[in-house]
């Protein structure tokens, strides 16, 4: 059995651990007062289990059409209702904000250890980023939040790194479980975020 567990307050975080889907409501304010959410219930297409987004009525989202867009106490309430996984919030090419997922690397190896430490490379990069960070739905890794632009706005994805950029067409799951030491607001960061695509994702040699 599969159990879920909704909470707003951190005082929750150790039943918010043990639930196989943690939705914890408290995200970034700066978030929650933009238009931009969706529910998201986890469905196997294919061979794969993958993440997809609905509105709260129980139609589909989609990443790159606003109509399909909710308020964040919509899908709140929504997800409160039953049939939804979770929440999350959509990047768009109208916001200035860019989502930085850490997740298991090339070699198997999770954003965050087993004894609850970050591996050495993502904290590194928690660190210098300095923004709103949050422990993924997995428990596993990290999503960090900042304000920053994309070079042509192209998304980025390193398996091997295990490591994903975005700041337009796609949505992240919210958990609102921040990490510890870090801010609740959303800084900018284009530089880091610069210096990261640098090492991660270098330009080709001609």
């Amino acid at each position: 059995m599969e159990v879920s567990f909704y909470s707003d307050s951190p005082n929750d975080l150790p039943l918010l651990e043990k639930a196989h889907h943690p939705v914890a409501t408290n995200p970034s304010d700066e978030l929650r007062a933009i238009a931009q959410h969706v529910n998201w219930r986890r469905e196997r297409r294919g061979d794969k289990w993958t993440k997809v987004p609905y509105q709260p009525s129980g139609a589909l989202a989609e990443s790159n059409n606003p109509r399909t867009y909710s308020t964040h106490d919509h899908v709140v309430a929504a997800y409160l209702r039953g049939g939804f996984d979770g929440v999350g919030f959509v990047f768009t090419g109208h916001d200035r904000y860019c989502g930085i997922d850490f997740d298991d690397d090339g070699a198997g190896r999770p954003a965050i250890n087993a004894d609850g430490t970050l591996r050495p490379d993502v904290a590194a990069y928690v660190a210098a980023l300095d923004s709103y960070t949050e422990r993924s739905q997995s428990g596993k890794g990290i999503h960090v939040i900042v304000s920053a632009e994309l070079p042509g706005g192209h998304g980025r994805k390193s398996a091997q790194r295990g490591i994903e950029v975005y700041d337009r067409g796609r949505f992240f799951v919210m958990t609102g479980d921040v990490w510890p030491n870090t801010p609740r607001t959303i800084q900018p960061r284009q530089a880091q975020v610069a210096q990261l695509l640098a090492e991660v994702f270098p330009a080709k040699a001609t």
